[in-house]
């Protein structure tokens, strides 16, 4: 009797160290890839952090954002991709995948974008440790409080709100931004005029208009 219980329990700890082992295990590969996703993570925010502090001091207006004037404050774009709905998105002060700089313009990724052709839509954000103050777009730094953010847009004559975090800049462009401990990290402009026109546009185009008005006009 108490050799079967001897060999019941031997084999109950055999299971339990083979159950222990496998989610030892699992824990340590969970650690392990934890890390290296931390590694990663730290080291896009630093390559960008060391990008856009390369860069200087960058005052940069909505009233002109085209490629050219962009090249010229930012030098080349370090990555190209596809945008969202047929676009393309070009970055600056980047990382392996990531940029601290996007600009968002309605040409397809297949094309070209001509140097004279303004973006429709801006983001800047902060990286991970960067000093941002050297960077504004709009009359807006990144890294100074919302409070000196909507005094600076009221002395402008503009920032009307448009709900929350969001307000418009001009006619055409509004701009809406995120904050950590009330300090600005992500500030996102966009031209609502060429945007609107666009999906005007693209519906237009869907619904056969664009196609009937041309034959119309040959």
């Amino acid at each position: 009797m108490l050799k079967r219980i001897g060999i019941y329990c031997i084999g109950f700890l055999g299971v339990w160290l083979v159950v222990s082992g496998y989610y030892w295990l699992k824990a340590r590969q969970v650690r392990a890839e934890a890390a290296k996703s931390l590694d990663s993570f730290f080291a896009e925010e630093i390559a960008q952090k060391n990008a856009l502090e390369s860069l200087g001091d960058v005052d940069l207006d909505p009233l002109d954002f085209s490629l050219a004037k962009l090249q010229e404050k930012l030098h080349q774009p370090a990555l190209r991709q596809p945008g969202a709905k047929n676009t393309t998105r070009v970055g600056w002060a980047c990382g392996r995948q990531h940029c601290a700089i996007w600009a968002d313009f309605l040409v397809p990724f297949s094309q070209e974008i001509p140097p004279t052709t303004t973006a429709a839509g801006f983001v800047v954000n902060d990286p991970t440790l960067a000093d941002p103050h050297h960077l504004m777009v709009g009359g807006i730094y990144l890294g100074e409080t919302v409070d000196q953010m909507q005094k600076s847009c009221q002395k402008r004559g503009y920032g009307l709100s448009m709900g929350k975090n969001r307000m418009s800049w001009n006619e055409n462009w509004s701009f809406v931004w995120s904050d950590t401990n009330g300090k600005i990290g992500l500030l996102v402009f966009m031209n609502e005029k060429m945007i609107q026109n666009a999906k005007t546009q693209e519906d237009m185009s869907s619904s056969g208009v664009v196609g009937v008005h041309k034959r119309a006009t040959k």
